[in-house]
């Protein structure tokens, strides 16, 4: 061996206490680099523009363009923002075989690897799979019950209808922390989809719940008289008289209500605008001489999802006004806010680690530990990233109108829609936008 070489080789023994911290210097480099600072949100908005903007198509190229969607780890989401545009284009059928593969995913990331939670504690949420929120979870199968209702396809909406209760059910019973342990519209979609079937007692159990959840201030929706109205006749026509005169008790005008056991209804379901975003929120602040950054996740705008509501035109004379039936923007807003604690206790726990990894590593005291001290306090400012994600073409709101009609014929308009039908006795049809 030449002195060269052995002189080389004497230098790298020695420094390779030193080189055991490179790791990582390399880790918050590659990991700054691979997932960026830029926001989920940000770097949807102008797929988002494209999709307010009904041009659909183009929204659907600018969707399959976006790099950060084609990381395992935002799988759902791109699942669920095609499946949107989909529906909208319409491809019913491939947004429905969307809808439910995200649906599948959503259940099988219900627990995240310990691989991925580990990266997060060293970087920060957005490098574990984003498993989605409750509320998005019961959505997917709202949009897909209102996707059938579209096509008048009631027995695949009810099978939907069934597979929200279900996942209620999961809801209720499971690790959820916050308020959202029901949801009222879909308690109240289940409701008119049953009845629509038939099934009154089953429509029944659900307008009840959703009754109990409006009437209990359910995210300051006040109650809708359509529920009020619809679970009444429904309980006359099954002669559940203690539940009619509770019910008269806290709604008097019922009484005065003219109703034939052979009416049919005419519901309008809309949903309306994108979800409002979730935004970072952070502060650095000294503690001796380490840098603490916090980074969390904030809902602030939450005033467009209560758009003006539309009215039905019914024979050119009949105007029926729509109601808000669902705020999706407080429901998103009012969740996120109640797991603040355990973001805040996570992205602490992230601060202590990263503290004593630069403990140790001024504890070393070599050039090349303290170099990697140096990037660890810059890494931890800049890549402490509240996780933003969240499905952005998820409706903001969704309202509702139920017009009682006798049997006949009928020209309807209803937003971009104009349609003549002839309803049977008891028929409920639906239109949906």
């Amino acid at each position: 061996m030449t002195k060269s070489r052995l002189k080389f080789s004497k230098s790298f023994f020695l420094l390779f206490p030193q080189l055991f911290f490179l790791p990582f210097l390399f880790l918050f480099l590659f990991l700054f680099l691979f997932c960026g600072c830029t926001s989920y949100s940000s770097k949807f908005s102008s797929t988002a523009d494209l999709y307010s903007a009904k041009k659909y198509s183009e929204a659907l190229s600018s969707l399959e363009d976006l790099s950060i969607l084609k990381a395992d780890r935002n799988r759902l989401l791109y699942l669920l923002e095609k499946a949107t545009i989909l529906d909208e284009i319409p491809d019913y059928s491939k947004s429905r075989s969307t809808f439910i593969e995200a649906d599948k995913l959503a259940d099988k990331l219900y627990t995240q690897s310990l691989t991925k939670n580990i990266a997060s504690f060293l970087y920060n949420d957005t490098t574990t799979d984003y498993s989605g929120e409750d509320y998005e979870k019961i959505t997917i199968h709202t949009m897909l019950a209102l996707s059938f209702l579209k096509e008048r396809n009631i027995g695949s909406a009810l099978i939907e209808a069934r597979k929200i209760n279900n996942k209620l059910y999961e809801i209720i019973s499971g690790y959820n922390h916050t308020s959202y342990k029901e949801d009222a519209f879909a308690r109240f979609l289940s409701g008119l989809i049953y009845e629509a079937k038939s099934e009154y007692d089953n429509a029944i159990i659900d307008y009840k719940k959703a009754l109990t959840l409006y009437e209990s201030g359910y995210f300051k929706v006040v109650t809708p008289s359509y529920l009020v109205e619809s679970l009444y006749t429904l309980l006359k026509a099954r002669s559940r008289q203690s539940d009619i005169t509770a019910l008269i008790k806290k709604y008097p005008y019922l009484k005065q209500l003219s109703s034939s056991p052979s009416e049919a209804s005419i519901v309008t379901i809309r949903k309306s605008g994108l979800i409002s975003k979730k935004v970072s929120r952070s502060f650095s602040f000294g503690v001796g001489d380490q840098i603490v950054s916090f980074s969390y996740p904030v809902i602030v705008d939450v005033s467009a999802s209560r758009n003006q509501e539309r009215s039905i035109i019914i024979n050119g004379t009949i105007f029926t006004k729509e109601q808000l039936v669902q705020d999706m923007n407080l429901i998103a807003r009012d969740t996120l806010e109640e797991k603040r604690l355990r973001l805040i206790a996570k992205t602490s726990s992230r601060a202590v680690l990263r503290a004593g990894m630069s403990h140790e590593l001024k504890k070393n005291g070599s050039d090349v530990a303290l170099l990697a001290n140096l990037v660890l306090q810059i890494s931890s400012i800049f890549t402490e990233q509240a996780d933003t994600r969240s499905w952005n073409l998820c409706p903001s709101s969704f309202y509702i109108s139920r017009t009682k009609v006798k049997p006949g014929k009928y020209n309807l308009r209803f937003i971009n829609q104009n349609v003549d039908i002839n309803l049977e006795p008891k028929q409920i049809y639906f239109l949906v936008e």
